[in-house]
């Protein structure tokens, strides 16, 4: 089933992640950050992410999250509220790690819901059309197509060591066998992208793929345009009605 935000131009989705994120990064009373998650999970809510597999990506950031809940509080300054192994706890310092908590995780969302969703062929194009350099869409590109083969130079690579009977231990000839296959597979990735320029450039490639038109806006782009502008001037009025 299609998602809602499906109906939404890819250029205009880039952009609105752009300004959330920038805005929910600026803004810190409270009101604002609670209206920002609200929105976030309204949008992976638009996006249909299944459960899932946004807890799965949820997860790999937790960790990072996890680490600034037991750091921040012990690190600002301000009225103490407990004191842990010599260490004191503030009020100051678990607010600002709450709301660094609440960012990290509503940038998140956004992304993944704006973003995410996106095929990377339509993400790339929205990319090009938003005019970023030809560079970096390229190398979006270039890495959507050969990454899995990277990937499995590695496993083909690691396979065969394991078939040598290599066994990773803490010793210096474990660092020196790591060492090796990193450059092998290093070396393989340059060969492979000297191949191919090589056929690129026979095929008349001349350092610039050709852009395709853009699909006119509609008046739902218009829509969710306007949406972001709302949803903008809404969190920046609570930050400083704060």
């Amino acid at each position: 089933m299609t998602a809602p935000l499906d109906r939404i131009d890819a250029r205009v989705r880039c952009a609105a992640a752009l300004v959330l994120v920038v805005v929910t990064t600026v803004v810190t009373s409270p009101a604002a950050l609670a209206a920002a998650a609200a929105v976030a999970l309204g949008l992976a809510a638009s996006a249909r992410l299944r459960p899932k597999r946004l807890a799965a990506r949820l997860a790999h950031v937790e960790g990072v999250v996890l680490v600034l809940l037991v750091v921040v509080p012990f690190s600002v300054p301000g009225a103490p509220v407990a004191r842990v192994l010599g260490f004191t706890m503030t009020a100051e310092g678990l607010a600002r790690a709450a709301a660094l908590a609440v960012k990290v995780n509503v940038c998140l969302l956004v992304t993944l819901a704006l973003v995410g969703t996106l095929e990377p062929t339509r993400l790339a194009r929205a990319l090009a059309g938003l005019r970023v350099p030809d560079r970096l869409v390229h190398l979006l590109l270039f890495l959507i197509r050969y990454l899995d083969l990277a990937r499995l130079d590695v496993a083909r690579l690691v396979e065969a060591m394991r078939v040598r009977g290599f066994r990773p231990r803490p010793s210096g000839r474990t660092r020196r066998a790591l060492a090796q296959a990193a450059g092998a597979a290093l070396v393989r990735a340059i060969e492979r992208a000297e191949r191919i320029e090589e056929a690129m450039r026979c095929r008349g490639f001349t350092g610039r793929l050709p852009r395709p038109r853009s699909a006119p806006l509609t008046a739902v782009d218009g829509a969710a345009a306007g949406g972001v502008v709302l949803v903008t001037a809404v969190l920046m009025a609570l930050e400083l009605a704060a």
